[in-house]
């Protein structure tokens, strides 16, 4: 079969059509506009993927964007309170423990 000699790029006189989910991108954006979303953004150096990382590992935010070694920190406290809080389960000493692996949780997924 021969090959044409018709580009297959689209042409410049006439524009490419809209798909099909054009409007949904529209409103969108506007509802992104409306709900000031537009300005969130990640801090620089952080990753979409660090970010939800450390939203199911407890620690991983301040190994990624801290010192290694505060992080390595914060792992080795978190392995060490886990154990603590199901050993004393039930008693005030168990939940204070666990209250420490939801505070270590949360500066790691804030910082």
């Amino acid at each position: 079969m021969a090959r044409s000699n018709i580009p297959e790029e689209a042409s410049s006189y006439y524009p490419p059509r809209a798909r099909w989910y054009s409007p949904l991108l529209g409103w969108g954006s506007a509802l992104r506009r409306r709900t000031r979303l537009d300005r969130i953004h990640l801090p620089a150096g952080a990753t979409l993927g660090g970010l939800a990382g450390s939203f199911f590992i407890p620690g991983l935010g301040i190994y990624l964007r801290g010192p290694r070694t505060w992080g390595l920190a914060a792992f080795a406290i978190w392995g060490l309170v886990c154990f603590l809080s199901i050993r004393w389960f039930g008693h005030t000493a168990g939940h204070f423990a666990f209250g420490l692996l939801l505070a270590i949780h949360t500066i790691g997924f804030a910082h």
